[in-house]
């Protein structure tokens, strides 16, 4: 079985820019795929205006805002006067920047492809999004800043080329081989680099490490053995004519892609899929990249200078959720985005790494290690806790896998029958990791982080996790959170829609099915149907008349079509049977309090 497996996606979207960001108006060409038809679901052409000013801004920010800050991986400091430049300035540089792009982008000319994609897209798919373009200065923005993007949690934006080779055939492995390479590491820890690749599970991954090697040495490497994955850490450079440097070792040796390039072809055709360089200024290694016809098929790489703390947390981040076997394109998307937690000190750190793919290959993940049918204790000290938790029915339920996951299911429930909450939690989490494909134990696991402990950003995405596996309660609660949520899209709504009609499809218990026709018609609410508001949320009150909260939207939309006394009779309603513990009830508690006050 190979190590490496297709990752799912439910949609890839191309954006091919054509003509100078600087100086000639660009045409823009979209095409959406679904990943099992060869032909493209829908194109569309549309048009940005050539920017100079903005150019001007986002090589302003990185050279005068940015880099006078940081040293990083770079092996110099790089001569700018550096006049007023804090992590203040910075930021601001930052935000100056992210404004001036989004607004680019509300070009008409681009109206079309804006519209076509929020129309084609649903928030809850899992999106490839690559950008099709050889221009250094478009490349240079911050397109994950993108205002459109935040329709889309589940939607992952990276670089690719305008043209680009067939890739080879991926060779089968049972294990992931990967070669680490740790160049010149004057006043950084790539030794970090180094822990966090060796702390990768033996049964997934087999790991070579060249520490400091030479020329040669690296040379050897690439010709003599396959590679499914490269990692160079420690100094890099682009130099003022464009190139890629990297640092072999403290000695001083240095390394062009041209100067290994046949070396790394040899590996490419072997079998290379992934190439991360954790050094800093990696465009121009990106640039050799899209010059040839056999290019590394995936490669990441730092747009500008990277601290080395930055460095270091992107891997941690990286490699912890590939080795989980989230898909490559999303590993490196959750990396990044973590990177925001250290903005405080390192300003623009969640722009840094860029992710770039032959757009004629699928993202890859890891394949999760073949599962032993029977979970074995080892007799240590956390072990035996472990145990003494689970209780004398564990033991004996033969340790197979879905017993034990339902097991620590139900013993969460009792648990948290019995008020033992934080208990209840942690039976629940072990049930979810014994069983992923399990869906009772996230949702129970949602509903007590939501109706207990208040996390509802959490429970949120249990409840997600739990819908998809297709439990029609999960459904129900997911799209109720959804919902609390202001100003949603139409293509959220839409989403959220169909979401609520799989729930209905699956014939569930009359008390979930008036969940999800309340939800059904909150939905047609929002959208001011009131015709079919109005109807799913009589056939909700007709399952459960005891819901304040169908009772407080059915009242809406009787405002709205000017039938005073039924919202009145309503309102009444909502007030008789509201909680004001509970957040939507509260609000519409208050609401009804203002309408029945004389």
């Amino acid at each position: 079985m190979n190590a490496l497996r297709p990752a799912p996606i439910d949609k890839q979207v191309f954006l091919k820019f054509y003509g100078s960001f600087e100086q000639q108006d660009l045409t823009v060409e979209l095409a959406i795929f679904n990943p099992d038809i060869k032909s493209p679901l829908i194109t569309v052409l549309g048009k940005l205006a050539a920017n100079a000013l903005l150019a001007h801004q986002v090589t302003h920010h990185w050279q005068q805002a940015y880099r006078p800050l940081f040293h990083g991986r770079g092996i110099k400091p790089i001569s700018i006067k550096a006049e007023n430049i804090s992590l203040k300035s910075c930021q601001q540089s930052a935000q100056n920047l992210k404004a001036s792009f989004n607004t680019w982008l509300t070009d008409p000319g681009f109206q079309t492809i804006r519209e076509t994609l929020l129309r084609e897209l649903n928030p809850t798919d899992q999106i490839q999004i690559l950008l099709q373009t050889g221009d250094r200065t478009l490349q240079q923005l911050p397109w994950s800043e993108w205002r459109l993007l935040q329709n889309y949690p589940h939607a992952a934006i990276n670089l690719s080329a305008l043209e680009a080779g067939q890739p080879q055939p991926q060779r089968s492995r049972h294990r992931l081989r990967i070669l680490g390479i740790l160049g010149a590491s004057e006043n950084i820890a790539t030794s970090t680099d180094q822990k966090l690749l060796e702390s990768l599970p033996h049964q997934q991954v087999e790991i070579k490490i060249l520490n400091q090697p030479n020329r040669t040495q690296l040379s050897d490497e690439l010709w003599e053995q396959a590679w499914d994955m490269i990692l160079f850490a420690g100094h890099g450079e682009t130099t003022a004519t464009g190139q890629g440097l990297l640092y072999l070792n403290d000695a001083g040796e240095t390394l062009s892609l041209n100067e290994i390039w046949y070396g790394l072809r040899k590996a490419v055709n072997a079998g290379l899929q992934l190439a991360i360089f954790n050094s800093c200024a990696g465009l121009g290694l990106l640039a050799r990249n899209l010059q040839e016809d056999v290019q590394i098929p995936q490669m990441i790489v730092m747009r500008d200078v990277v601290p080395d703390v930055v460095a270091q947390h992107f891997l941690r981040y990286f490699l912890t959720a590939f080795a989980q076997g989230t898909p490559l394109y999303l590993a490196a998307k959750q990396a990044r985005e973590r990177l925001q937690g250290l903005e405080n000190q390192y300003p623009c750190a969640s722009w840094l790494p860029i992710i770039w793919q032959n757009p004629y290959i699928p993202s890859l993940a890891l394949r999760p290690p073949p599962q032993s049918r029977f979970v074995h204790f080892k007799a240590s000290r956390p072990r035996w806790k472990l145990i003494s938790l689970l209780g004398v029915t564990v033991l004996g339920a033969l340790m197979l896998r879905s017993p034990l996951a339902q097991i620590l299911n139900l013993q969460g429930k009792a648990a948290y029958q019995r008020n033992q909450l934080l208990l209840a939690q942690r039976y629940f989490q072990g049930a979810e990791m014994l069983q992923p494909g399990y869906a009772e134990p996230r949702y129970n696991l949602a509903w007590l982080l939501d109706e207990k402990w208040g996390q509802t950003q959490k429970a949120e995405q249990q409840y997600y996790e739990a819908a998809l596996l297709g439990l029609p309660e999960a459904i129900a609660e997911y799209v109720r959170l959804r919902l609390l949520t202001p100003n949603l899209s139409e293509a959220e709504y839409s989403s959220l829609y169909k979401l609520t009609q799989r729930c209905l499809e699956q014939d569930p218990l009359l008390a979930t099915q008036a969940s999800c026709l309340k939800n059904r018609g909150w939905i047609r609410l929002q959208q001011q149907r009131w015709p079919k508001a109005q109807t799913d949320l009589q056939a909700a009150l007709a399952l459960r008349n005891d819901s304040p909260h169908t009772h407080c939207l059915i009242a809406q939309v009787f405002e709205a079509t000017e039938q005073t006394e039924a919202a009145q009779s309503h309102w009444r309603e909502t007030l008789k049977y509201s909680q004001d513990h509970v957040h939507e009830q509260d609000r519409c508690l208050r609401w009804a309090e203002q309408r029945l006050t004389p």
